[in-house]
Protein backbone atom coordinates (compact mmCIF):
# COMPACT_ATOMS: atom_id res chain seq x y z
CA UNK A 1 0.00 0.00 0.00
CA UNK A 2 2.70 2.40 0.82
CA UNK A 3 3.84 2.05 -2.61
CA UNK A 4 1.35 3.33 -4.42
CA UNK A 5 0.49 6.15 -2.01
CA UNK A 6 4.33 7.47 -2.72
CA UNK A 7 3.87 7.58 -6.02
CA UNK A 8 0.62 9.20 -5.94
CA UNK A 9 2.58 11.86 -3.41
CA UNK A 10 5.35 12.06 -6.18
CA UNK A 11 2.96 12.85 -8.70
CA UNK A 12 1.47 15.58 -6.35
CA UNK A 13 4.98 16.88 -6.06
CA UNK A 14 5.39 16.54 -9.54
CA UNK A 15 2.64 18.83 -10.69
CA UNK A 16 3.30 21.26 -7.93
CA UNK A 17 7.03 21.99 -9.27
CA UNK A 18 5.56 22.43 -12.26
CA UNK A 19 2.88 24.99 -11.46
CA UNK A 20 5.76 26.71 -9.16
CA UNK A 21 3.83 25.82 -5.52
CA UNK A 22 7.40 24.25 -4.22
CA UNK A 23 6.46 24.70 -1.31
CA UNK A 24 3.60 22.15 -1.79
CA UNK A 25 6.72 19.88 -3.87
CA UNK A 26 8.84 19.74 -0.70
CA UNK A 27 5.63 18.43 1.65
CA UNK A 28 4.63 15.81 -0.98
CA UNK A 29 7.79 14.94 -1.67
CA UNK A 30 8.91 14.72 2.24
CA UNK A 31 5.83 12.40 2.54
CA UNK A 32 6.64 10.08 -0.60
CA UNK A 33 9.81 9.53 0.50
CA UNK A 34 8.41 8.71 3.73
CA UNK A 35 5.68 6.09 2.22
CA UNK A 36 8.81 4.90 -0.28
CA UNK A 37 11.33 4.30 2.49
CA UNK A 38 12.47 0.84 1.91
CA UNK A 39 11.55 0.20 -1.94
CA UNK A 40 13.33 0.64 -5.59
CA UNK A 41 11.48 3.47 -6.52
CA UNK A 42 12.58 5.56 -3.40
CA UNK A 43 15.49 7.29 -5.23
CA UNK A 44 12.94 8.87 -7.24
CA UNK A 45 11.06 10.84 -4.41
CA UNK A 46 14.62 11.50 -2.62
CA UNK A 47 15.44 13.29 -6.26
CA UNK A 48 12.16 15.34 -5.97
CA UNK A 49 12.85 16.51 -2.83
CA UNK A 50 16.33 17.84 -3.10
CA UNK A 51 15.16 19.86 -5.98
CA UNK A 52 12.29 21.27 -4.12
CA UNK A 53 14.43 22.13 -1.33
CA UNK A 54 17.13 23.35 -3.76
CA UNK A 55 14.81 25.49 -5.57
CA UNK A 56 13.51 27.01 -2.07
CA UNK A 57 17.04 27.77 -1.28
CA UNK A 58 17.72 25.14 1.11
CA UNK A 59 21.35 24.03 -0.48
CA UNK A 60 21.86 21.98 2.86
CA UNK A 61 18.74 20.03 2.76
CA UNK A 62 19.28 19.79 -1.23
CA UNK A 63 23.00 18.10 -0.72
CA UNK A 64 22.06 16.04 2.04
CA UNK A 65 18.81 14.89 -0.02
CA UNK A 66 21.10 14.52 -3.64
CA UNK A 67 23.51 12.67 -1.57
CA UNK A 68 21.26 10.43 -0.27
CA UNK A 69 19.43 10.02 -3.70
CA UNK A 70 22.94 9.04 -5.38
CA UNK A 71 23.27 5.83 -2.64
CA UNK A 72 19.94 4.82 -3.56
CA UNK A 73 20.92 4.98 -7.12
CA UNK A 74 23.88 2.78 -7.01
CA UNK A 75 22.37 -0.01 -5.56
CA UNK A 76 19.36 0.57 -8.59
CA UNK A 77 20.90 1.65 -12.05
CA UNK A 78 18.13 3.12 -12.63
CA UNK A 79 18.25 4.72 -16.23
CA UNK A 80 16.33 7.57 -15.72
CA UNK A 81 17.11 7.84 -12.32
CA UNK A 82 20.63 8.47 -13.14
CA UNK A 83 19.68 10.97 -15.92
CA UNK A 84 17.52 13.06 -13.00
CA UNK A 85 20.19 12.92 -10.97
CA UNK A 86 22.79 14.74 -13.70
CA UNK A 87 19.92 17.01 -13.87
CA UNK A 88 19.41 17.89 -10.16
CA UNK A 89 23.23 17.65 -9.52
CA UNK A 90 22.98 20.16 -12.43
CA UNK A 91 21.12 22.57 -11.15
CA UNK A 92 22.90 21.97 -7.91
CA UNK A 93 26.21 22.94 -9.46
CA UNK A 94 24.86 26.02 -11.27
CA UNK A 95 23.68 27.19 -7.72
CA UNK A 96 27.15 26.72 -6.33
CA UNK A 97 28.44 28.75 -9.03
CA UNK A 98 30.00 25.95 -11.09
CA UNK A 99 28.44 26.24 -14.58
CA UNK A 100 30.69 24.29 -16.58
CA UNK A 101 29.63 21.33 -14.58
CA UNK A 102 26.36 22.37 -14.53
CA UNK A 103 26.08 21.90 -18.44
CA UNK A 104 28.27 19.03 -18.75
CA UNK A 105 25.76 17.38 -16.19
CA UNK A 106 22.89 18.73 -18.20
CA UNK A 107 24.36 17.59 -21.26
CA UNK A 108 24.36 13.79 -19.96
CA UNK A 109 20.91 14.24 -18.55
CA UNK A 110 19.98 14.85 -22.49
CA UNK A 111 22.79 12.07 -23.78
CA UNK A 112 21.47 9.66 -21.30
CA UNK A 113 17.38 10.20 -22.24
CA UNK A 114 18.47 10.30 -25.85
CA UNK A 115 20.48 6.97 -25.71
CA UNK A 116 17.84 5.39 -23.85
CA UNK A 117 15.24 6.08 -26.64
CA UNK A 118 13.50 8.79 -23.78
CA UNK A 119 12.56 12.32 -24.93
CA UNK A 120 12.22 14.38 -22.33
CA UNK A 121 8.74 12.38 -21.68
CA UNK A 122 7.44 14.56 -18.23
CA UNK A 123 6.28 18.18 -18.44
CA UNK A 124 8.64 18.86 -15.51
CA UNK A 125 11.81 17.53 -17.16
CA UNK A 126 10.91 19.83 -20.33
CA UNK A 127 10.32 22.99 -18.45
CA UNK A 128 13.34 22.17 -15.89
CA UNK A 129 15.46 21.60 -19.20
CA UNK A 130 14.61 24.16 -21.04
CA UNK A 131 15.02 26.92 -18.04
CA UNK A 132 18.41 25.58 -17.39
CA UNK A 133 19.85 25.33 -20.81
CA UNK A 134 18.25 29.30 -21.03
CA UNK A 135 20.30 30.26 -18.07
CA UNK A 136 23.37 28.23 -18.73
CA UNK A 137 23.62 29.81 -22.09
CA UNK A 138 23.88 33.23 -20.98
CA UNK A 139 26.18 32.22 -18.50
CA UNK A 140 28.41 30.58 -20.49
CA UNK A 141 27.86 31.65 -23.56
CA UNK A 142 26.40 29.23 -26.77
CA UNK A 143 29.53 27.50 -27.38
CA UNK A 144 31.15 27.12 -23.88
CA UNK A 145 27.42 25.82 -22.99
CA UNK A 146 27.83 23.51 -26.08
CA UNK A 147 31.63 22.10 -25.54
CA UNK A 148 30.32 21.20 -21.56
CA UNK A 149 27.37 19.81 -22.62
CA UNK A 150 29.55 17.41 -25.41
CA UNK A 151 31.83 16.62 -23.16
CA UNK A 152 28.75 15.59 -20.40
CA UNK A 153 26.99 13.85 -23.30
CA UNK A 154 30.57 11.23 -23.45
CA UNK A 155 30.38 10.25 -19.93
CA UNK A 156 29.53 7.11 -19.00
CA UNK A 157 26.63 6.62 -16.55
CA UNK A 158 29.13 5.67 -13.93
CA UNK A 159 31.19 8.53 -14.65
CA UNK A 160 27.94 10.60 -14.49
CA UNK A 161 27.07 9.12 -11.47
CA UNK A 162 30.46 10.13 -9.79
CA UNK A 163 30.42 13.29 -11.37
CA UNK A 164 26.80 14.16 -9.89
CA UNK A 165 27.71 12.42 -6.25
CA UNK A 166 30.84 14.89 -6.28
CA UNK A 167 28.39 17.84 -6.83
CA UNK A 168 26.53 16.11 -3.81
CA UNK A 169 29.58 16.45 -1.79
CA UNK A 170 30.74 19.55 -2.67
CA UNK A 171 33.57 18.56 -4.20
CA UNK A 172 33.51 18.91 -8.23
CA UNK A 173 35.91 19.34 -10.31
CA UNK A 174 37.20 23.06 -11.36
CA UNK A 175 35.79 22.36 -14.98
CA UNK A 176 36.94 26.10 -16.12
CA UNK A 177 40.56 24.77 -16.17
CA UNK A 178 41.74 22.44 -19.10
CA UNK A 179 43.10 19.21 -17.58
CA UNK A 180 46.95 18.57 -17.22
CA UNK A 181 46.21 14.59 -17.51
Amino acid sequence: MPWGIGHALMAVGTVALVEGDVQRARASCTEAVEALTGTSDSWEAVLLLAESELLLGDLESATRSLGTGMELLRAVRDVTGIADAARVAGLLALHRGDPETAAMLTGAFAHILEDAGLSLFQAHWQHAYLAATERLRAVLGGERFDEACSRGAQLTEGEVLDLAARVASGDAPDTTQPSTD
